[in-house]
């Protein structure tokens, strides 16, 4: 079972030229605010997802190319210290509308 509690940033409009990685995150015990703290301060990151099950965290990356978005989780979110283990499958994601 899964309880979401989602933070998403207002300022950003959407651009469907941007690559995205979304990374999921194990923080140690009681790290999870702290975490969340933090990665509202990534300005790479677009929306973040706190969860109740395997995962803590849900954070949806954005960045310009492909190249920028390893360096993003290991040098951003991967430095923070409450963070325990961090599982970033990189996954072209296409928005395509569905029309009835």
């Amino acid at each position: 079972m899964f309880e979401f509690f989602r933070h998403k940033t207002d300022s950003q409009e959407p651009d469907n030229d941007k690559k995205k990685i979304f990374v999921l995150l194990n923080c140690y015990n009681g790290g999870m605010e702290y975490t969340m703290e933090r990665l509202r301060q990534i300005d790479a990151v677009t929306d973040t997802i706190r969860t109740k099950g395997t995962y803590d965290i849900i954070a949806e990356l954005e960045s310009d190319s492909n190249q920028e978005l390893p360096d993003l989780v290991l040098g951003d979110v991967k430095k923070i210290k409450v963070v325990q283990n961090v599982l970033a499958p990189q996954i072209g994601v296409q928005k395509t509308k569905i029309s009835n």
